[in-house]
């Protein structure tokens, strides 16, 4: 946002509400300056002449009503979009980013409509690299994939989820949480395509997937290594069942696409948060998972944490990151309860703090 100095002449009536919608701003109060911001513009726009002023003090409204108030934003956001093309605003945001912002909100307006929804896809590639990745492109970007996948179109979602999920691997401010929902709707749509739209699997995205394995890894590398399970991020057990879910699906792929490389019989794991010689496997004595036949079709992944006894029991199973859904915890947590490992050769401080991933994997 641009803040404006206060120094229109002659036009006055419009300053206390942009001087409350400051102040709003400064203490965080989204709704009052909201408020605000819509008493400004309504104030301003039958005063003040086309130009800077009009066009920012549009702007300024649109953004904020664009996330939860969407026939209200249309209007200022018009006006905006209207005063750029004019050469008015784009200092702020450019010509393309407003285009966009317009398009995407008229596609949220009327959700199922296709072609609404693919104009506002279209012209993302316009945008200027500065303005993709702002808070409110961000929103609006996640919501366009959002509609796609209402529509079903898993193409779009995987698209517009995607990029967005690689442009915010480019900046190094983003929260992990958010790049982790983000990078989401590009899995989901993975693990959509082909199942819920009636194509078949032979039309899965393998590069999109390859692409979502390769960004849960980075987002994991950003969190960074974790030392404790008493201190385990939860961002971290989420990306990383993400990470799993993802390697099954291309996994999965490569039945039929002929590439073997990543095989379903050997899950991915972290024997140990410690390092190094703390980092090899143990043997388990263990029973195989009694996966629910009324799950056909089901792709997901739980990250536990646990410890091991001196005689090798598991101790503090917990779950530390379960994905799509919670379904399998409780059974995942009881049957590794009854798992013994052979300790007789590892030392104490590698029982400590272990961690495991397990993948859920049917096929149609």
């Amino acid at each position: 946002m641009i803040f404006l100095l206060l120094t229109t002449p002659a036009y006055a009536d419009w300053k206390d509400s942009y001087r409350g919608y400051q102040a709003s701003l400064a203490v965080g109060d989204l709704a009052e300056a909201q408020r605000h911001a819509r008493d400004a513009w309504q104030d301003a726009k039958g005063k003040l002449p086309e130009g800077e002023v009009l066009a920012l003090l549009s702007q300024n409204y649109a953004e904020l009503a664009i996330p939860n108030s969407l026939e209200e934003a249309e209007p200022p956001l018009r006006m905006a979009y209207d005063l750029a093309k004019k050469g008015f605003g784009t200092g702020n945001y450019s010509l393309e980013a407003l285009h966009f912002m317009l398009a995407e909100l008229v596609s949220a307006i009327k959700p199922k409509d296709q072609e609404r929804a693919e104009l506002a896809r279209s012209l993302i590639g316009a945008i200027p690299l500065q303005d993709r990745t702002v808070n409110i492109m961000v929103t609006q970007r996640v919501r366009l994939a959002l509609t796609f996948q209402e529509q079903k179109n898993f193409d779009g979602m995987i698209e517009v989820g995607g990029k967005l999920s690689d442009e915010l691997g480019f900046r190094n401010d983003v929260p992990a949480d958010l790049a982790i929902d983000v990078e989401t709707l590009r899995a989901f749509g993975i693990m959509s395509y082909g199942t819920r739209n009636g194509r078949s699997n032979r039309g899965l995205p393998v590069q999109q997937a390859k692409r979502s394995v390769d960004r849960f890894n980075s987002i994991l590398h950003q969190i960074g290594t974790q030392r404790s399970l008493v201190a385990f991020d939860p961002n971290f057990g989420k990306a990383m069942a993400w990470q799993a879910v993802m390697e099954t699906r291309l996994a999965m792929l490569g039945r039929f696409t002929g590439d073997n490389t990543i095989s379903l019989r050997h899950p991915p794991t972290v024997p140990t948060l410690a390092m190094g010689r703390c980092r090899e496997g143990v043997t388990w004595t263990w029973d195989a998972f009694e996966f629910p036949r009324n799950s056909i079709g089901y792709h997901g992944a739980v990250v536990l944490g646990y410890q091991l006894s001196s005689d090798g029991s598991t101790m503090d199973v917990e779950v530390l990151g379960s994905v799509p859904s919670n379904r399998f915890d409780k059974a995942v947590v009881r049957q590794v309860g009854r798992w013994k490992a052979d300790v007789k050769d590892l030392p104490e401080d590698c029982r400590r703090d272990r961690v495991q991933v397990f993948r859920f994997a049917t096929f149609r």
